[in-house]
């Protein structure tokens, strides 16, 4: 996968150690190629629910669509070294026009013991 010229490979696994950076990975689909939008991030810890991290970037900072596609790709590290191990959730809404939002979740854990990213649970 490529997000801005930045090549992504996915892990296989929700757990993250602490404190290697960890990087996103979503496609935006959009009906014009010549279209931006907007991605709102959001950092919640599960356990209470209180968020985290938040912010907003612009798709056409991010990188520029290939004349055509209908795809954006965008690839982002997620600013998390600092969090304590536990549970967190990354929501991620990409909106392209007022009443054109699509909202993901995804939950995710930082772990101090585990080295290896990959290892089952």
């Amino acid at each position: 996968m490529i997000a801005g010229g930045q090549t992504v490979i996915p892990a296989g696994s929700s757990v993250f150690p602490r404190p290697r950076p960890a990087y996103c990975y979503f496609e935006i689909y959009t009906p014009g190629a010549n279209e931006a939008a907007t991605v709102h991030l959001r950092i919640l810890d599960v356990r209470t629910g209180a968020s985290k991290r938040e912010g907003n970037a612009s798709t056409s900072r991010i990188h520029n669509q290939p004349s055509g596609q209908t795809t954006i790709a965008v690839g982002l590290r997620l600013p998390i070294e600092t969090f304590p191990a536990g549970l967190y959730r990354l929501e991620v809404t990409a909106i392209d026009a007022p009443d054109k939002t699509a909202t993901r979740a995804v939950d995710f854990e930082i772990n101090t013991t585990t080295s290896n990213p990959l290892s089952p649970r």
